[in-house]
């Protein structure tokens, strides 16, 4: 049962989570693109991540925390509002593929222990 548990599905568990948070901020700066002054949000976790694969051996070390960021995506237009629509859609493009991989993955890692199980 060690796969099951092991340190590999449980990154895997939090990449999922911080991809779904990711698309929650993503949509609430599409949802603002009009809404005069504001900046839009971004997820970032990729140095949680990197601080996590320096220490996989250790076993439940590193908890991978996503933090919320301001990011302008561009000048600020005349209201003060800086969203840039394609912008937005090619990061909301982007965030699916990468939560979709992370879900493909797992899937794959219990279709595995399902085969071991069955035993063919």
């Amino acid at each position: 049962m060690r796969i099951v548990f092991d340190e590999t599905n449980r990154l895997l568990n939090e990449m999922v989570n911080g991809a779904a948070m990711r698309h929650r901020i993503l949509s609430g700066n599409l949802a603002n693109v009009d809404t005069p002054g504001y900046e839009p949000k971004e997820a970032s976790f990729t140095a949680a991540l990197a601080q996590a694969r320096q220490v996989t051996g250790t076993a439940g070390a590193v908890q991978v925390q996503t933090s919320v960021v301001s990011e302008p995506d561009g000048p600020a237009r005349e209201d003060g509002n800086t969203v840039q629509l394609d912008r937005q859609m090619a990061k909301v493009a982007q965030n699916t593929l990468w939560h979709n991989s992370m879900l493909q993955m797992l899937a794959t890692r219990m279709a595995m222990v399902r085969t071991a199980i069955k035993g063919s």
